[in-house]
């Protein structure tokens, strides 16, 4: 997965890929479907979250990032002001 260089809980936003400022990550996501679920519940999916929060909470390598970076890079600098002299 492409993280954020400048927010490594994010995913790079498409600014910062194409200007390649993020980081490629390798994360383990399991992801089932549920065959028989009627209500909207993916309840296999429930159950295989609970057991990665129990077994890897801390564990970084199972909690790959959901949210994608807003930062946009600019080609254009951002201008530092000048300060007036004093006379």
């Amino acid at each position: 997965m492409k993280v954020s260089k400048a927010d490594t809980n994010k995913l790079a936003s498409d600014s910062e890929v194409e200007k390649g400022e993020y980081e490629t990550r390798k994360f383990i996501v399991f992801s089932e479907n549920d065959p028989i679920f009627a209500d909207g519940r993916n309840r296999w999916q429930e159950g295989i979250d609970a057991w990665i929060n129990e077994k890897y909470k801390d564990d970084p390598l199972y909690h790959p990032p959901a949210e994608k970076s807003t930062r946009v890079i600019s080609d254009n600098p951002t201008p530092t002001p000048t300060p007036t002299p004093i006379p």
